[in-house]
C-alpha cells in the first residue's frame, strides 16, 4: 500500500470521526439531560474516541517533520488521553443503557465490548505479524513470532488454557521487543530503504 493510499484511508477515518463528534454534539442538545437520557450520545463519543487514534496517527504522520517536538508531544498526549478517556466513556454508555451497578457494568463490558475488541486486536496483530514477516522491514522471524503468538492468544481467548495464554503473551512480547530493537537500530529499515531506492 502506498503512502498516499494510507493517507486517503486515514483522511476517511478522520472525516468519519468528525461526523461522529458532530452527531454526538447534536445528540447532547437534542436528547434530554444533556444527552444522558439515552446511550446515543455516549455511544457516539465512545466510538469517536476509538477512531480518533488512527485519525491522529495519520494526521501526525503527514506533518511529523514540520510539527517538531511540540507536535510529537501533542500527538502522544492526545492518543494516550483518548485511550484513557474511552474507558469512562464506555462506562457512561453502559450507565445510560440501564446498567446500575459496577457488577452490571462489568457484565455489559464482558458481553458487548470485550469479545469484539479482543478479537479485532488479536486478528489485527496476527495479520500485522504476517505482513511484517512478508515485508522484511523488520526481522522476518519477529513478524512470524508476533503472528503465531497473536493467533494462539486469539484461540486461548475463547478456549481458556492458562499455560497457552502465557506462551502466547511471551511470544508476542519477544516479537515486539525484537521489532522495537530493530526499529531503534534502524539497520533493517535502512537496508530495505536502500533496496527500494536502488
Amino acid at each position: 500500500m502506498s503512502t498516499q493510499t494510507l493517507y486517503r484511508w486515514g483522511a476517511l477515518v478522520t472525516m468519519v470521526t468528525a461526523f461522529l463528534l458532530a452527531a454526538a454534539a447534536i445528540a447532547v442538545i437534542v436528547v434530554p439531560d444533556g444527552g444522558l437520557a439515552s446511550p446515543v450520545a455516549p455511544a457516539l463519543y465512545y466510538v469517536s474516541l476509538i477512531l480518533i487514534v488512527p485519525a491522529y496517527m495519520t494526521l501526525y504522520a503527514a506533518q511529523s517533520q514540520a510539527a517538531g517536538k511540540l507536535g510529537l508531544a501533542g500527538f502522544v498526549m492526545a492518543v494516550i488521553g483518548s485511550i484513557m478517556y474511552s474507558g469512562p466513556a464506555f462506562i457512561l454508555m453502559a450507565g445510560t443503557s440501564g446498567v446500575a451497578t459496577w457488577h452490571d457494568v462489568w457484565g455489559f463490558a464482558m458481553g458487548n465490548i470485550l469479545p469484539v475488541g479482543a478479537s479485532l486486536f488479536l486478528i489485527g496483530s496476527t495479520l500485522f505479524g504476517a505482513a511484517s514477516m512478508r515485508a522484511k522491514v523488520y526481522p522476518p522471524y519477529a513478524g512470524l513470532l508476533l503472528a503465531i503468538g497473536s493467533f494462539l492468544w486469539l484461540i486461548v481467548f475463547y478456549i481458556p488454557v492458562p499455560f497457552l495464554l502465557s506462551l502466547a503473551n511471551l511470544l508476542d512480547a519477544v516479537a515486539l521487543a525484537w521489532i522495537g530493537l530493530s526499529l531503534l537500530t534502524h539497520e533493517r529499515i535502512s537496508a530495505v530503504q536502500a533496496q527500494q531506492t536502488a
